[in-house]
C-alpha cells in the first residue's frame, strides 16, 4: 500500500480542494498504477504530529513532467501558451493561487536545480 507523507497545505488536502501532489522523479513514485490504494498522512515520520489525513485510490498513472516552460521557450507561440495553461491549471489543482507561487515554491524548496528537474504527479480519488 503506498502511503505519502505531507507538511504543507493540510487544510487544502482535508477539503478535497488538493488531489495531487508533485514530487522529485523516483521510480519509487513511477512504480504505482491507477486504483493502488494510497494514505497520505500529515508529518508521517514526525512524532507526536502524524495523522492520516485521507484513504483513497489513484485516480490515474502518476506522470513525469517539468514545472518550469524553459524547454518550450523556442517553439511557437502556441505551443507555449498551450503549456502555460496546462501548468497554471497543475498548479491550481496542487492547492497553489498561480503558476508564479507554485514556482517560487519549488526554487525555495528545492533551488535552482528545480530548473531542470524532472517531477512526478501523483493524483487521488476525492475523498470529501
Amino acid at each position: 500500500m503506498p502511503a505519502i507523507s505531507f507538511s504543507t497545505m493540510k487544510d487544502k488536502i482535508l477539503s478535497g480542494e488538493k488531489k495531487q501532489t508533485i514530487r522529485p522523479k523516483s521510480d519509487y513514485w513511477l512504480k504505482w498504477e491507477k486504483g493502488d490504494r494510497l494514505v497520505g498522512y500529515w508529518k508521517m515520520r514526525s512524532s507526536g504530529e502524524s495523522e492520516q489525513l485521507f484513504d483513497s485510490k489513484l485516480s490515474e498513472d502518476p506522470f513525469i513532467t517539468e514545472l518550469f516552460i524553459l524547454s518550450v521557450l523556442d517553439k511557437d507561440k502556441g505551443e507555449y501558451l498551450d503549456r502555460l495553461n496546462w501548468l497554471k491549471r497543475l498548479a491550481q489543482e496542487d492547492g497553489f493561487e498561480d503558476y508564479i507561487e507554485m514556482q517560487l515554491w519549488f526554487l525555495e524548496r528545492y533551488g535552482n536545480k528545480a530548473w531542470d528537474m524532472d517531477f512526478v504527479v501523483i493524483r487521488w480519488e476525492n475523498t470529501v
